[in-house]
């Protein structure tokens, strides 16, 4: 709690200018600390860099702010040699992130991908999917010639001379192409969440 807004900085609402009262009480929001009242501060969410882990109460500004596409000033070095696959393809976005991926596949068919940067490694790609009804992501390493999925076994990775038949091994299509029925490989293992081989983010604070 060390950067809470003092009880006493604000007599009104940060959001919405509401004074308080007795009834409108204050709340801080557990993200940036700043007080609000009740209706701007409804939503939920784990904020693990603050030390919550579980779901607690966050401003309606903070949430704006951390559902916000993130937008690189420099495009990773990699972009120069990618193989005309990735710059032209319609799947391949070099300017998001995992929650921004996450956002675009919760529409879309089970089985569909889209690829991205990995904002980690200059040299990697991210296979982010929908599989079952929730996202997935599987790293594929740029060589300059290929692309070598990874599989949590060094010795069981996999080279491919494309990201679609790197995906196409693990049942995908490109978002958009339709569905397929393959199940993933034992050996094909989606990337932890506490890995830095991705940017699996969190709060950003």
């Amino acid at each position: 709690r060390d950067h809470w807004m003092p009880d006493k900085a604000s007599s009104v609402c940060l959001g919405c200018d509401a004074h308080f009262t007795l009834s409108r009480r204050r709340h801080h929001c557990r993200r940036c600390g700043l007080l609000f009242c009740g209706d701007c501060t409804k939503q939920r969410v784990p904020l693990p860099k603050r030390g919550f882990n579980s779901k607690v109460r966050v401003c309606d500004a903070c949430v704006a702010k951390m559902n916000e596409p993130v937008v690189y000033e420099t495009l990773p070095a990699a972009l120069c040699s990618l193989p005309g696959e990735l710059v032209d393809a319609a799947f391949f976005h070099s300017n998001i992130n995992r929650a921004t991926a996450e956002q675009m596949l919760s529409d879309a068919k089970d089985n569909t991908f889209l690829a991205r940067f990995s904002s980690s490694d200059a040299n990697s790609v991210v296979i982010s999917c929908r599989r079952a009804g929730k996202t997935s992501h599987y790293l594929c390493v740029f060589t300059g010639s290929k692309f070598i999925l990874k599989c949590g076994d060094s010795a069981k990775d996999r080279s491919y001379a494309t990201v679609i038949d790197a995906a196409a091994s693990i049942g995908l299509k490109p978002i958009g192409g339709g569905t397929v029925d393959e199940d993933v490989p034992d050996d094909v293992e989606e990337p932890s969440s506490s890995s830095n081989t991705d940017d699996y983010e969190s709060d950003s604070d």
